[in-house]
């Protein structure tokens, strides 16, 4: 991703050029407000690509063994 600094008097002047530009090229503005602070707008994904069943099973079964040895020891 490319990352722009930018004021946020450019940001407000081109807020529809900037917003469409985060979306379709994945550009991320770091915008700098007035008073020497920085917010950023970045594109955000719709949805996180899913786990596989397997992942899941050893994660849970991780987790059972972490909270049984937690459980064990207090």
């Amino acid at each position: 991703m490319n990352q722009y600094e930018i004021t946020y008097e450019e940001f407000e002047k081109n807020l529809e050029f900037c917003i469409e530009l985060t979306g379709r090229e994945n550009i991320v503005w770091k915008v700098r407000l007035e008073s020497g602070k920085y917010v950023m707008c970045v594109p955000v994904a719709e949805r996180a690509a899913p786990v596989e069943p397997d992942i899941l099973d050893m994660v849970n079964e991780f987790k059972t063994a972490f909270i049984e040895q937690n459980e064990t020891q207090h």
